[in-house]
């Protein structure tokens, strides 16, 4: 006789398959809330901390900045940006003023660690890191360890760049270049490269901290180098001791049309020391930083404008050769090939970048932490996956800040990404007319030579990224 119906053992072994796939689901999903929270928690924490840098700067009549700093675990490879040890935080500098005998250089209009060609401290990127460490403002405030890093504090990471308006990538190429915020999946090879991540395979990579080759005098015997080059570090240690040297009697500023006062030699007066953990992102230098004015407006610190300022390193401008050892411009994108190599144009030559004239202010993007140094992956979802979920904490130039929750799921009203293939950012000529120079770093008009030939279509994508734009490199809709 035929059975109808099941068993109760059977109807047992139903439902048990049925809740054990039920616990698998909500495990997954109970993971990911886990990541989740722990990601917008430090958002949250990083826009109420800009609120108060802008609360303190209106009340005190006077300038506030937060400063970032990024430091992988010791150790780690830095192929993708790491908080495991902790050593991603930020933190509020202020109040900056006038008196910049004894304060940091934080300006009301335009903020920069020194002006060059003015006689006054610091005298060298060493005597602004002491400056900078007697001004903090409050305590830091450190992402947990495991749980949350930052993913990006820029748009771009533009990498060896040597100048956006007309050698876009021309000099020290690497294709990786440029990453956007959301880095860039490298479909060809399954290889992710990040916003800021360090590959000593790579010149230029991690914001050229370990410097490059530069010459800047050419004599009879020779072309006279910049300073020292470190050996090239491999893992996220500094590899060599960096002393600084003292100045000398006679010594003018970096355009050889002022005296400076010869400052007390220091004793112990070392950058860095061979062993010791080597910041991608250093708040000592105030390498990256949002500037609250007394007003509640906000500006972009500049990029590592202590490594650029060639009043922090500028040594004997002779033909006898210089003695450029006073900071660490050969740490940066801003040595050149001039003369007075190290005086940066912010606007086109910094090694990160923002859209901030388009969308009106400045992003800091949050993610979770990265808890291996695996930088492959079989597919672009499984490379979205690794940084998702995302936050992003948006400071308007008004002083306006939002945290934003970023989408995988693309809503474009009715426009399209941009550009077309990730090979599209290889040629000059599509930079120059669809992202001109002024579109790319603080939204300054440049005019001149610096000045774009084109206009730019759209806005920049900001609260969502699909699969798609990781592989493209696609971060404007037009």
């Amino acid at each position: 006789m035929n059975r109808l119906g099941f068993s109760l053992i059977e109807l047992l072994v139903v439902i048990g398959i049925i809740a054990l796939l039920m616990g698998m689901v909500s495990y997954d999903f109970a993971k990911t809330d886990v990541r989740r929270q722990a990601v917008k928690a430090a958002a949250d924490e990083l826009a109420a901390t800009c609120r108060r840098a802008r609360a303190l700067a209106m009340e005190r009549k006077t300038v506030h900045a937060v400063v970032f700093h990024i430091q992988n675990k010791p150790g780690s490879s830095g192929l993708v940006l790491n908080n495991r040890s902790g050593g991603h935080w930020y933190r509020i500098l202020g109040p900056g003023t006038a008196d910049t005998a004894d304060r940091p250089q934080i300006y009301d209009d335009l903020p920069a660690i020194a002006a060059a060609g003015y006689n006054f401290k610091p005298h060298s990127l060493f005597e602004t890191a002491e400056l900078i460490d007697r001004a903090w403002a409050d305590e830091a405030h450190v992402l947990p360890a495991g749980k949350a890093r930052l993913l990006a504090l820029s748009d771009m990471d533009y990498g060896d760049i040597t100048d956006i308006s007309g050698a876009y990538r021309g000099v020290s190429a690497h294709d990786s270049y440029p990453r956007p915020w959301f880095g860039w999946y490298d479909a060809v090879n399954k290889r992710l490269w990040p916003w800021g991540g360090y590959d000593p395979t790579v010149d230029g990579s991690g914001f050229f901290y370990w410097g490059m080759d530069r010459t800047i005098v050419t004599t009879a015997t020779g072309t006279v180098p910049i300073g020292i080059r470190d050996p090239r570090p491999t893992t996220c240690e500094h590899t060599a001791t960096r002393s600084l040297a003292h100045w000398d009697v006679g010594q003018t500023n970096y355009r050889c049309n002022e005296a400076l006062t010869i400052p007390n030699q220091p004793s112990g007066d070392v950058l860095y020391t061979a062993g010791t953990p080597r910041p991608l992102i250093d708040a000592a230098w105030r390498d990256c930083s949002l500037v609250f004015l007394s007003t509640g407006e906000v500006r972009w610190g500049n990029w590592m404008p202590g490594r650029h300022s060639p009043y922090l390193w500028n040594g004997k401008n002779t033909a006898a050769g210089p003695a450029f050892l006073r900071g660490a411009n050969d740490r940066c994108n801003g040595s050149g090939l001039a003369t007075y190599s190290g005086d940066v144009n912010q606007h086109t030559q910094a090694e990160a970048g923002n859209f901030d004239q388009d969308s009106g202010g400045w992003f800091i993007t949050i993610a979770p932490d990265s808890l291996d140094d695996n930088d492959r992956f079989d597919t672009a979802q499984a490379a979205l996956a690794s940084i998702s979920p995302l936050y992003r904490v948006f400071v308007t130039r008004l002083g306006e800040v939002r945290v934003i929750a970023v989408s995988r799921s693309d809503h474009l009203q009715g426009l399209t990404t941009f550009p077309p293939a990730a090979t599209w950012w290889r040629n000059a000529g599509n930079m120059q007319v669809n992202f001109p120079a002024d579109r790319h770093l603080d939204g300054s008009v440049l005019g001149g030579f610096g000045q774009g030939r084109g206009a730019v279509q759209g806005r920049p994508i900001t609260d969502f990224v699909t699969p798609t734009m990781l592989s493209e490199r696609q971060v404007w809709l037009k």
